[in-house]
């Protein structure tokens, strides 16, 4: 069997930690998609866009606190952006007509380079993956 590996995008971390609720209960399911993974010989990646992101959503000592996850859990690994990463994301950008953040292109880019499956709520994410050959789902798809 395949082994599955994900980059989950920092809206994913928002649901679970901070346990948004609309009409979908977004924190359970967040929770429930890693709790479904965790145990399993699968990869979490995450990059500095995500760091950064979080650090810029969270207060600080919610950052401080929920960002050992990333450091603690063996299944998580950090990838690191190459210039052709950063290159190729500039390229999108006006092919796109700057449709969705520079951020989400790197998390869009960096699934496709690493074979994992992007894991985010964002239709608008969600739909320029699929015009670029990148997987990608929303966790209770998964």
């Amino acid at each position: 069997m395949r082994k599955i590996n994900f980059y989950v995008d920092t809206c994913i971390y928002i649901n679970l930690w901070k346990n948004e609720v609309t009409n979908l209960p977004f924190g359970e399911l967040a929770k429930l998609f890693f709790q479904k993974y965790e145990q399993k010989d699968c990869i979490f990646y995450y990059s500095g866009f995500i760091i950064k992101e979080l650090r810029y959503i969270l207060d600080e000592i919610c950052f401080n606190r929920k960002r050992q996850l990333f450091y603690d859990t063996p299944n998580f690994q950090k990838v690191i952006v190459t210039d052709e990463d950063y290159r190729y994301a500039r390229k999108i950008e006006p092919e796109i007509d700057f449709d969705i953040s520079f951020y989400d292109i790197m998390h869009m880019i960096l699934s496709k380079r690493l074979g994992a499956i992007l894991v985010t709520r964002d239709n608008k994410l969600l739909g320029h993956c699929k015009s670029y050959g990148v997987i990608a789902a929303k966790p209770e798809e998964l």
